[in-house]
Formats: C-alpha cells, structure tokens, sequence
C-alpha cells in the first residue's frame, strides 16, 4: 500500500469512527431527555446534558477535520501533520484516564470497561501511523526554515 493511500485510508477511517461516536452522544441526549436524575439538583442535570452535547460537537468538528485531513491527501503539510498528532496525542490521553479511573457500571455492564478502555487504542493508530508511514515525505517537502531579522 502507498503512503499516500495509507493516510486517505486510515485517517478517513479515524475520522468516521470519531463522527459515529459524537452520533452517539447525540443519541444519549434523546435517551436521556426526561430522565430522572433523582436527587441530583437540576442545575446539575442540565450541566451533564449540556457538557455530553458540547462534547457530541467537538467530537464531530474533529472528525470532520480528520476526514478532511486524510481526504485531502496533504501528509506533508505542517500544520496538518500537527493537527493530527495532536487528536492523536489527546485519544492517548484520554484512554490512559479511562484505564485509571474506569467508569461506574452496574455487575451486568462491567464488560463495557474493557470495550471503553479499549476504543482509544485503534484511534491513536490510526492517526499515528499515517505520520509515521510518510515522515520522509513530509520531511523531503518541508520548506527551508528562513532565518528571523530583527
């Protein structure tokens, strides 16, 4: 497989994976719209609804700029390439929380642990490798740095 073809392939795949997963905040939105949050106060309720859709939005901004990264086929621009291993770095991040601090889950749940702890994985690969299969690209096309005058 090309380089090329491995950072359309890879990146789209992360991209829409990262666009169904915001899909799916949206959709505890609905599921939880009426929910009884018992002696949670209200202020509180609307603070976790309204932070799960925020989350929903930067998760599908991002998504869409990781498809628009891997679809314009740019594996040598910087700002791209940083952007890229920036998502990635923060997927590294947050399954690293997930592992330390798992989510409560009722007995008949626990299998989810393994599955949410998991997920960030496959994502962190597939927005690293594409930046290690075409670093000697990006590096051959880098421009030349021009020295600063003061």
């Amino acid at each position: 497989m090309r380089n090329r073809t491995l950072w359309v392939i890879t990146l789209t795949m992360a991209g829409v994976l990262e666009c169904t997963m915001a899909l799916a905040h949206f959709g505890l939105q609905y599921e939880w719209s009426g929910f009884d949050f018992g002696a949670l106060p209200a202020q509180l309720a609307w603070a976790l609804l309204a932070l799960n859709f925020s989350w929903g939005v930067l998760l599908l901004a991002i998504g869409c700029l990781v498809v628009y990264a891997g679809q314009s086929g740019n594996a040598t621009g910087v700002f791209t390439r940083k952007f890229v291993f920036i998502v990635g770095l923060f997927w590294l991040i947050h399954g690293m929380y997930v592992w330390a601090v798992p989510m409560p889950l009722p007995p008949r749940l626990l299998w989810l642990k393994y599955v949410l702890g998991a997920f960030p994985a496959p994502l962190i690969a597939l927005h690293w490798v594409p930046l290690v299969a075409t670093r000697t690209v990006a590096a051959v096309h880098r421009p030349a740095s021009v020295p600063r005058t003061h």
